[in-house]
């Protein structure tokens, strides 16, 4: 009997012409759990936006992720809703597993709405992140407690993030994050808070070098007490924020990419017109 779980792929291959002076999709490979939108140019980057046509990913799926920015490709991606992990059996998980590699003198902005673990759902997400030394990134994952209008808060089983970044071949950053409600293994417990919205933001540039109490500073005064930064070194800084509602959540992130164009590493992105 065939199975009814979803194994798909997005491959998402860039390269840039020196005769169009433009950053274009070399090769895309697409199905089940993945669509892409339009790609729209804006004399600077080549915006577009990854869609997940189903419901979302139930017990058993997997999707897989590849995207790959040849030397001197300007691409900025992201998703016009969240990824959803529904309810499913208890021996059951969903996969997203994503695998980037950036060339020399490459950009990615990377903004993809955040993952909402449902009742019952065990999600995991496996990021391998492959930078050069002259590339710049900025990466935004997000999660969210659960459909916290539906009374869902803190309601799935786990959630599993396991996140590798190397430059120019060397292991820079391993994280691991394990959710699991049922036990109260939860990244914190504020009293006032019924929900708890959470993001790193990972941004890398080498030529870029601001230091973290300025940057400190500037969240402090800008987003409150729960936002943190850390300088990794070298230009790699990791970003963080919590929030007790989805409407202050995106706020803050709206506040945080406004701080980071600033310092220059955002490039102009209007998302609006994906």
């Amino acid at each position: 009997m065939p199975s009814a779980c979803l194994q798909s792929q997005a491959t998402l291959h860039f390269s840039y012409s020196e005769e169009s002076k433009r950053t274009r999709l070399a090769k895309r490979q697409l199905g089940g759990l993945s669509h892409i939108s339009k790609g729209y140019w804006d004399d600077e980057l080549l915006s577009i936006q990854l869609v997940n046509p189903t419901a979302g990913l139930f017990g058993g799926d997997k999707l897989e992720i590849e995207i790959d920015l040849a030397e001197q490709s300007n691409v900025a991606i992201t998703s016009p809703s969240a990824t959803r992990f529904h309810t499913m059996a208890d021996d059951a998980q969903a996969e997203v597993n994503q695998h980037i590699t950036l060339a020399a003198d490459s950009h990615l902005d990377y903004w993809p709405e955040m993952l909402i673990p449902q009742r019952g759902a065990h999600a995991v997400q496996r990021s391998s992140i492959h930078l050069s030394p002259s590339s710049s990134l900025l990466l935004l994952d997000s999660l969210a407690p659960g459909r916290v209008a539906h009374g869902e808060i803190n309601a799935y089983r786990t959630y599993q993030n396991h996140f590798d970044l190397f430059i120019d071949g060397e292991l820079r950053v391993r994280e691991r994050l394990n959710l699991t409600p049922e036990n109260q293994v939860l990244p914190m417990s504020t009293p006032d808070w019924e929900a708890c919205y959470m993001a790193n933001l990972w941004c890398y540039d080498s030529k870029i070098e601001v230091s973290e109490k300025v940057l400190a500073q500037e969240l402090k005064q800008e987003l409150g007490p729960y936002a943190a930064v850390s300088d990794l070194g070298e230009g790699l800084y990791i970003f963080r924020l919590l929030a007790p509602k989805s409407v202050t959540f995106h706020k803050q992130v709206k506040t945080l990419r406004s701080i980071l164009k600033n310092l220059g590493f955002c490039k102009n992105v209007d998302f609006r017109k994906l």
